[in-house]
């Protein structure tokens, strides 16, 4: 899905190519009448001096 650019996909075909574009892992997870979890993952490299640094990386890992 990657080859071709998100223009040219059909509309239905939009929503996880833009999700793989903007974060670095998508899972999909879903069973029979369960519906389905989309999991969005998004490593950031901190700068040294940037202000949450001094935050232990366990605090920050489900702070959504």
């Amino acid at each position: 899905m990657r080859k071709r650019g998100i223009a040219q996909l059909p509309e239905s075909g939009r929503g996880l190519a833009i999700m793989r574009a903007c974060v670095d892992d998508v899972t999909l997870r879903s069973g029979p009448g369960q519906g389905t979890v989309v999991s969005l993952q998004k490593r950031i490299g901190w700068r040294d001096d940037a202000p949450l640094v001094t935050v232990p990386q366990q605090r920050l890992r489900d702070a959504g």
